[in-house]
C-alpha cells in the first residue's frame, strides 16, 4: 500500500504564451546565463513562487505583530507597517 505522502517527483510539460517584451527579457536572461530560454523560464517561475511566499510571510507577521500590539503608540507603528504592506513603502509618506 503506498503512502498518501509520498512525493513522487514528475515533470510536465505546457505550453505558454509570453508577451514580447516579456519573452525578450528571458531571452536576455538566458544569453546572460549561457542558458536555454525553458531553463530561464523555469528559474524565474521558481524564484518568483519563492518571493510570493515570503511576501506572504512577511504580510502574515506584520498582520500578528499589528492584532497583537496593546500600546496605543506602538499600535499607530504597526497600523503604519499593515498599509505599508498592503498597498507597498510608498503608502505612507
Amino acid at each position: 500500500m503506498e503512502s498518501a505522502h509520498m512525493a513522487i517527483e514528475t515533470n510536465a510539460t505546457i505550453t505558454v504564451n509570453f508577451p514580447a517584451d516579456l519573452f525578450q527579457e528571458i531571452q536576455r536572461i538566458a544569453a546572460e546565463e549561457g542558458w536555454p530560454p525553458s531553463k530561464a523560464v523555469i528559474l524565474l517561475a521558481k524564484l518568483g513562487a519563492k518571493a510570493q511566499k515570503q511576501a506572504e510571510q512577511s504580510l502574515h507577521s506584520t498582520y500578528q505583530a499589528f492584532m497583537s500590539e496593546t500600546d496605543p503608540q506602538t499600535l499607530d507603528k504597526r497600523g503604519d507597517d499593515m498599509t505599508r504592506a498592503i498597498f507597498g513603502p510608498e503608502a505612507i509618506g
